[in-house]
């Protein structure tokens, strides 16, 4: 089963091939390790802005589909908080949220009443416009450079 790694905080200037060779550094288990016995791969890469509209900022992050959830662990357990592009970037698994899954919502007024919901309201931003900047299909191993194709690959809000 695919599972996707959601990577926070990458520079604006990056670009799939790059992201690619990162993440593929984490599904080594050790250094100088032969890429033909990787323990995954790399299945997609989407790059996408965030954008605020209230304050103009952008920021980047990066959705990697890799082939199993096992490689996914190992990539989020090796690469969080690594430095990359001179950022400090944060790597975790990524959990699609949808509002029909929100226990919040749509609850009768005796269940409300017998679960009490210390959250305010909703901590996830407003007025956030996604976009896709670049996503590729199976990336190559560094060792061996080829072209990447461009895919309809969809992973979450905006794509």
């Amino acid at each position: 089963m695919t599972a996707t790694v959601f990577i926070r905080n990458i520079p604006a200037d990056t670009d799939p091939k790059r992201l690619g060779r990162f993440v593929a550094s984490g599904l080594d288990p050790r250094p100088g390790f032969l890429p033909w016995r990787r323990r995954g791969r790399i299945l997609a890469i989407k790059i996408m802005a965030l954008l605020d509209a209230e304050t103009r900022l952008a920021e980047y992050h990066g959705l990697v589909e890799l082939e199993s959830e096992l490689a996914a662990d190992g990539v989020v357990k090796r690469l969080n908080l690594r430095v990359f592009g001179g950022r400090r970037v944060l790597v975790r698994r990524y959990r699609e949220r949808s509002p029909v899954n929100d226990r919040r919502h749509g609850q009768s007024p005796a269940t409300a009443r017998l679960f009490h919901d210390r959250r305010a309201g909703d901590r996830r931003r407003r007025c956030l416009e996604w976009t896709t900047v670049a996503a590729t299909g199976a990336v190559p191993s560094p060792a061996k450079p080829a072209d990447m194709a461009l895919t309809k690959f969809n992973l979450g809000p905006g794509g």
